[in-house]
């Protein structure tokens, strides 16, 4: 399993396979990690970026709600409605 840290890395994780299964915190009920070929988690990338003056949050894919949540509250910023497992992602 790929744990990449930055765009880049990911790149070189999933250049020139054939078959990729992005993975999320694995809070499903299916066997997306039973599939053949490279399996890549993103829960290392970058949780989001806060733009104070517009108010928003840009999320990466794969961050998790407790991640999301404590990375958030650093900035004074939350979430308008969490979900119910912090370990669930987005």
């Amino acid at each position: 399993m790929e744990h990449p840290t930055s765009l880049t890395d990911l790149r070189r994780s999933v250049a020139g396979a054939t078959r990729i299964s992005a993975l999320g915190s694995r809070h499903s009920f299916n066997d997306i990690a039973d599939s053949p070929g490279i399996l890549v988690s993103l829960d290392m990338l970058d949780p989001g970026k806060v733009d104070e003056i517009a108010l928003t949050v840009t999320v990466g894919a794969g961050v998790r709600y407790g991640i999301l949540a404590e990375h958030l509250q650093r900035r004074s910023f939350a979430l308008h409605n969490l979900g119910h497992s912090p370990p669930a992602s987005l």
